[in-house]
C-alpha cells in the first residue's frame, strides 16, 4: 500500500513538474508570449490604452513617452490613436495574427506578426515574470 502512495506522488510530481515549464521546450514559454502579442494588438484596436501600456516593457514605455513628449503612457497613446488616420489601421489590428515565436537568449524572443497585410518582427522581453513588448515592429522582407 505504501509503494502505491509512494507511485501517486511521483505521477503528480511528474506532472507538476511538466506544467512548470520542464522539459516542454519553450512551450509554454511560446504560449505565453503569442497570448500577451495578442492582447496587445486586441488592446490597441479596442483603444484600451492602458491595457496597451502594461504589456509595454518599461523601457519601450519610456522610450514611446519620450518620443511623445509625455509623462502619462495611457493619455499619449490615446492622442495617438485618435488621429483618424491611425484609427483606420488601428481599429483593424484586433485581426493580427501570431506567424511564429523565436525563443532567443533566456528573456527576449522575436515575434513574427502578420497584421494590415505585412508581416512584422515584434521583440518581446521578459520582464517581471510576463512577456511585453520590448519595441516598435520592424517590417520583415517578403519571403522571409
Amino acid at each position: 500500500m505504501a509503494w502505491m502512495r509512494l507511485a501517486a506522488l511521483a505521477a503528480a510530481a511528474a506532472v507538476a513538474a511538466g506544467g512548470c515549464g520542464g522539459g516542454d521546450d519553450g512551450a509554454d514559454e511560446r504560449k505565453e508570449i503569442e497570448a500577451n502579442v495578442h492582447a496587445y494588438y486586441r488592446a490597441f484596436a479596442a483603444g484600451d490604452t492602458t491595457k496597451v501600456c502594461s504589456l509595454m516593457t518599461t523601457s519601450a514605455r519610456n522610450q514611446f513617452l519620450e518620443s511623445a513628449g509625455s509623462k502619462n503612457c495611457p493619455s499619449a497613446l490615446g492622442e495617438a490613436t485618435a488621429d483618424p488616420k491611425v484609427r483606420r489601421f488601428s481599429d483593424r489590428l484586433e485581426h493580427a495574427r501570431v506567424v511564429e515565436v523565436t525563443l532567443e537568449d533566456g528573456d527576449s524572443a522575436t515575434v513574427k506578426v502578420a497584421a494590415l497585410g505585412v508581416t512584422r518582427d515584434v521583440p518581446v522581453r521578459k520582464e517581471a515574470d510576463e512577456w511585453k513588448i520590448e519595441g516598435a515592429p520592424a517590417e520583415t522582407a517578403p519571403g522571409s
